[in-house]
């Protein structure tokens, strides 16, 4: 079984409820959330774990970060590179932005939702 020893409780890996235009500062800190139609989500695997930006449901990840470490550790992004409807394109503004430059740089972009699935579901970043 997985342990994740800086996660006090279940609650932690869903997150508060927060208003959409709060979701960077959630996303920086690599917390979970729930806004509108908008939430993140923890995935704890062997090293570390898997933190995914979800728009309207699971099957639609926007971002995934591979944190090995601490929450706030940094984090390897991978982007989805999908079309998206006005309101998810919406979702992905207000998330961004809690990228910096560099990482922006360095994130693998371009990725399908499908292939998002993939790494979300196996571990694999």
């Amino acid at each position: 079984m997985n342990t994740v020893p800086y996660f006090s409780k279940p609650r932690d890996l869903e997150g508060p409820k927060i208003a959409n235009k709060d979701a960077a500062t959630y996303v920086r800190q690599h917390l979970a959330f729930h806004g509108s139609n908008l939430y993140a989500r923890i995935h704890p695997t062997t090293i570390g774990h898997l933190y995914v930006v979800y728009s309207y449901r699971d099957s639609w990840p926007l971002l995934i970060a591979r944190v090995i470490g601490e929450p706030t550790a940094r984090a390897a992004w991978y982007i989805n590179g999908e079309y998206f409807s006005r309101s998810t394109s919406a979702h992905m503004a207000k998330v961004s932005r809690a990228l910096t430059d560099d990482e922006k740089t360095l994130a693998v972009t371009g990725l399908t939702k499908d292939m998002l699935n993939i790494i979300r579901e196996w571990g694999i970043a």
